[in-house]
C-alpha cells in the first residue's frame, strides 16, 4: 500500500483492522441483530441483489 502511495493513516487503519479487529474472537460471533431490529428474517446477499436488480436502479443513467 505504501508503494502505491496510499496515505499513512489509511495504511494504519487497514493494518489495525486485519491485525486487531478481525482477529478478535468477540468480533467473529454471528448474531441475529437484523431480525431483532427489523422484526423479520434477514435476506441473503443473493436475495438482496436480486430484489435490487429488479428495481432497475442499476440501469439508471446519472445526469452530468
Amino acid at each position: 500500500m505504501k508503494q502505491m502511495q496510499i496515505p499513512n493513516d489509511v495504511v494504519w487503519l487497514i493494518e489495525y483492522l486485519f491485525s486487531h479487529v478481525l482477529t478478535n474472537p468477540n468480533n467473529q460471533q454471528v448474531v441475529n441483530d437484523i431480525e431483532r431490529v427489523l422484526d423479520r428474517k434477514a435476506k441473503t446477499f443473493s436475495e438482496y441483489t436480486q430484489k435490487t436488480a429488479e428495481t432497475g436502479i442499476c440501469n439508471q443513467v446519472s445526469a452530468k
